[in-house]
């Protein structure tokens, strides 16, 4: 995935943001691992659509 301008990056960090907000105040926490891949994500490293694939791919493996 390409760089992303700055203002892109600050849209993707408001969006994170709120979203982590809205988890935590519904009284979820977020796992480290998701943080990690939404700085990513905020980075432009990865695209939205990796991210979604990812986190279903982490539903769907078996509890260890």
């Amino acid at each position: 995935m390409g760089k992303i301008d700055k203002v892109e990056s600050l849209r993707r960090r408001a969006a994170v943001n709120f979203a982590r907000a809205n988890v935590e105040l519904s009284g979820f926490t977020v796992s480290q691992r998701v943080l990690d891949m939404m700085e990513q994500y905020i980075a432009g490293e990865i695209n939205i659509d990796e991210v979604i694939t990812e986190r279903q791919a982490d539903r769907e493996e078996p509890p260890r």
